[in-house]
């Protein structure tokens, strides 16, 4: 696998925290998407946001992803997103609402 930023410091947003409580096995979730995000699959955004976190990784400024939960974890909620700050060396990890 190869890496093409570091994830720096990574905070899991509260309701992340709560379901990785119910099911520890989402952190495996997070580490399979999380290996994602660092070679610069972005996951399921739109044409625009894709190319925005190209930019980001350019200019070393920032860049986010989001995953749709796979069959095992839909139940827990929407979509995991991880934003990583390049400048603050800062990763956020946090879910949207299910739809």
């Amino acid at each position: 696998m190869s890496i093409l930023f570091e994830v720096g410091v990574i905070h899991y947003t509260h309701p992340v925290v709560v379901i990785i409580a119910v099911s520890p096995r989402f952190l495996e979730y997070i580490d399979f998407v999380m290996g994602l995000h660092l070679q610069g699959h972005w996951g399921d955004i739109s044409v625009i946001e894709y190319e925005a976190s190209d930019m980001g990784l350019l200019a070393s400024t920032s860049v986010s992803s989001a995953y749709d939960l796979v069959e095992e974890f839909e139940q827990l909620g929407g979509t995991v997103i991880i934003v990583t700050d390049l400048l603050l060396a800062m990763t956020i990890v946090s879910m949207s609402p299910s739809d």
